[in-house]
């Protein structure tokens, strides 16, 4: 089963690399020659795996970030209810 899933999973990946691929051999005919994509296949991968990770790293922050927030102010609303218990 996991053997099929990662097979379904290369092939998607294969898939989306070949498009990606054509559409900047497309348009590198438009860009200028300083950002030769298209005959350096290393560097592609470099580059779009760099803007992977780096999403990746935004996405994971903002989560943190989000999910601080949350328990901060759930600690804030606990101490406050225990403050207001022991002023009455």
């Amino acid at each position: 089963m996991k053997a099929e899933k990662r097979k379904e999973d290369t092939a998607r990946k294969i898939k989306i690399g070949a498009e990606l691929i054509r559409i900047v051999r497309e348009n590198s005919k438009e860009v200028s020659d300083e950002l030769d994509f298209t005959n350096d296949l290393s560097l592609l991968v470099g580059a779009l795996t760099n803007h992977m990770v780096l999403k990746r790293i935004y996405d994971q922050r903002e989560y943190l970030r989000a999910e601080g927030d949350k328990r901060l102010n759930e600690w804030k609303l606990k101490n406050n209810k225990k403050r207001s218990k022991t002023d009455e």
